[in-house]
């Protein structure tokens, strides 16, 4: 019986570990643990004709050790489903939860959230939201170029209110009407700046016809 470490189940194979590597011959049961310091951003590879206590080593034969942890070969870690690399949170999908924005209203010092979600088609209810509030906005989009289309939900008594169309009355704010145009996110306003916004519009559509 040999003193090495021998592991029948991943023999003959690849092992590849990331970082900083150590020799597998003539190892105790407690080798010792990985550098964390960065010496190569390629990790290094020893193959299964190296390692003893293998009947046979076949370099094509591979398992991955990512973490210190078994995986498959194809297992990908920058293709995992739900891994945002990015700092800023993109709208909700298939693989991506809502997320609730924060902005106060203007000339109030009233928070009021929204939660987005993008896709092909549009939905029956929102998903499920973390901590809504009252006068919390869900937005969905859904199709593409002339065929995009806007659904509005408003979140008041502890459930999702749908069909919400523009001038709806904030739960909270009496002042403060919903502003909902197509080409752009809704917002809170107050009877002033929505009258204005409304000519606006008015003027912009005189001048396309």
């Amino acid at each position: 019986m040999h003193n090495s470490l021998y592991c029948p189940e991943i023999l003959p194979q690849e092992v590849l570990v990331h970082r900083k590597t150590y020799p597998l011959r003539n190892q105790s049961a407690h080798p010792p643990p990985l550098s964390t310091e960065p010496t190569s951003d390629k990790p290094t590879t020893i193959h299964g004709s190296d390692l003893q206590g293998a009947e046979s080593g076949d370099p094509n034969d591979s398992t991955t050790i990512v973490n210190s942890k078994l995986t498959e070969k194809s297992f990908d870690t920058q293709a995992m489903d739900g891994v945002v690399e990015s700092h800023d949170r993109p709208p909700a999908s298939a693989n991506n939860p809502p997320f609730r924005r924060e902005r106060r209203l203007h000339n109030s010092q009233h928070i009021t959230g929204r939660y987005a979600s993008i896709a092909k088609g549009p939905l029956l209810t929102p998903p499920h939201c973390p901590h809504p509030q009252s006068g919390d906005l869900f937005v969905h989009k859904y199709g593409e170029g002339g065929n995009a289309k806007m659904q509005v939900w408003l979140w008041s008594n502890d459930s999702w209110l749908g069909d919400i169309v523009d001038g709806h009355i904030h739960p909270c704010l009496s002042d403060y009407r919903l502003n909902i145009h197509n080409s752009s996110d809704p917002t809170w306003v107050t009877r002033k700046p929505r009258a204005t916004y409304r000519i606006r519009e008015q003027s912009q559509l005189q001048s396309k016809s």
